[in-house]
């Protein structure tokens, strides 16, 4: 019995190293990668899944998700030509619209030019509508590892968002 137990402490040691340390998503290529851990740190919160949790149910559809940062991009989007430039990406951290659809750490980490420029899948050093929802629909897909209809708390918490 006692053998057992030490059997069991040992692969709940083993899986807790080898997940809390190991990225669980592939990354194909830097877009894929858009998060810095700031960002990740920011976003697994219950208060940011809140935010996005339109219809408070307590899990993120998909189209809760792209609701979310198609309005994030409306009003990060201060001159309303359709492309975020690196003034208004950086400006975003002490918007007060930013910060009420957010969380204060939220928007300090989304603001970093080190995630504008993953998102910038062209290189053109502006971000673009789509690029910006193509970006965090691959975010939705890497959270939403089921498959279901909606990331849950359980989810949006455990779940290693992509580095």
């Amino acid at each position: 019995m006692r053998r057992y137990r030490t059997l069991r402490a040992n692969a709940w040691l083993f899986a807790f190293c080898l997940f809390g340390s190991v990225r669980l998503f592939a990354v194909e290529n830097a877009q894929d990668a858009f998060l810095t851990d700031d960002y990740h740190k920011q976003m697994a919160t219950l208060e940011m899944m809140g935010k996005i949790d339109a219809n408070g149910d307590h899990k993120v559809s998909k189209q809760e998700f792209d609701d979310y940062y198609s309005r994030m991009f409306d009003v990060l989007d201060r001159n309303h030509d359709g492309v975020l430039d690196a003034g208004e990406w950086v400006g975003a951290a002490n918007r007060p619209e930013m910060i009420s659809l957010s969380t204060g750490g939220y928007a300090r980490a989304f603001a970093s030019m080190d995630v504008m420029h993953k998102i910038d899948a062209k290189g053109d050093g502006r971000v673009s509508k789509a690029e910006f929802l193509a970006a965090h629909d691959k975010l939705f897909d890497m959270m939403n590892a089921r498959h279901g209809e909606a990331v849950d708390a359980k989810q949006w918490l455990t779940n290693h968002f992509p580095h």
